[in-house]
């Protein structure tokens, strides 16, 4: 398994336990992380906004930290 999709099964596990929706994990959209920022991989949390009801770092914040803790 591709650690694109280790991360998309998890970003789909957090959304459920954070949000309580079930999220298809077509729906998770992973980036290349702009050179002017750290990392390889961007999670775009635009398409979860409205069921976290919270602006996008909040969102992000929110999903980053469930997916250090799992």
């Amino acid at each position: 398994m591709k650690i694109e999709e280790k991360l998309t099964a998890a970003v789909v596990s957090g959304l459920k336990a954070l949000y309580g929706q079930d999220v298809p994990a077509a729906q998770v959209q992973l980036q290349k992380t702009k050179k002017e920022f750290e990392g390889h991989l961007t999670l775009v949390v635009f398409p979860f906004l409205r069921m976290s009801r919270k602006g996008p770092e909040q969102t992000a914040q929110e999903i980053g930290e469930y997916l250090t803790a799992h």
